[in-house]
């Protein structure tokens, strides 16, 4: 009997060992599906801001420009509060003087929505990957570096160096009728 009471206790054990471990498989499954979901989520939030974000420098890009065009000297403001940049006349000019001074040219590069981007076909398209060192042409795999820091405001580099990763940024460059995707990696 001893025989038969010993083998009770270990299939006892061997039983418990596996239900007890198909519980807490299951409670560890459970909380990691829930974790994945957390972080899903918070991805999926982080990636409308960023859309939301764009838009915002879009629009704000689209004022700064017409506002220069126009000769505007009211300055334009970011939404949040964040001023743009601006030029100053810290010297007192009267009148006549100042009608002497040129005015700023519209800006080469600016940014323009997806619509945009897709619908105008006066412009060729290229599509640019940014990898916070370098500007690089996705169909031929060479560094245009070059033609961005010569001609693109260093705000507007540094703008799209801070972008999360994966965004799209489509930005117009009148002077040589270009429209660019620029994908940041």
């Amino acid at each position: 009997m001893n025989g038969g009471k010993f083998i009770s206790f270990v299939g006892g054990l061997v039983v418990g060992a596996l239900v007890g471990g198909y519980f807490v498989y299951n409670k560890v499954r459970d909380e990691a599906d829930e974790e994945v979901d957390e972080i899903k989520k918070m991805y999926d939030s982080r990636l409308q801001n960023a859309g939301e974000i764009i838009d915002d420098m879009i629009k704000d890009e689209r004022e700064r420009n017409e506002a220069e065009i126009q000769g505007n000297e009211k300055p334009v403001i970011f939404k949040g509060g964040r001023k743009m940049k601006e030029d100053t006349d810290y010297t007192q000019y009267t009148k006549e003087e100042k009608k002497d001074i040129p005015k700023k040219e519209h800006k080469a590069f600016y940014m323009i929505s997806q619509e945009e981007y897709d619908s105008n076909e006066d412009y060729e398209a290229q599509e640019i990957v940014c990898n916070n060192e370098h500007f690089i042409d996705s169909a031929t795999n060479d560094i245009v570096d070059d033609i961005f820091e010569e001609e693109m405001e260093p705000s507007m580099i540094e703008m799209i160096n801070k972008l999360p990763e994966g965004t799209n940024v489509y930005i117009r460059y009148d002077t040589l009728k270009l429209d660019y995707h620029i994908i940041k990696e």
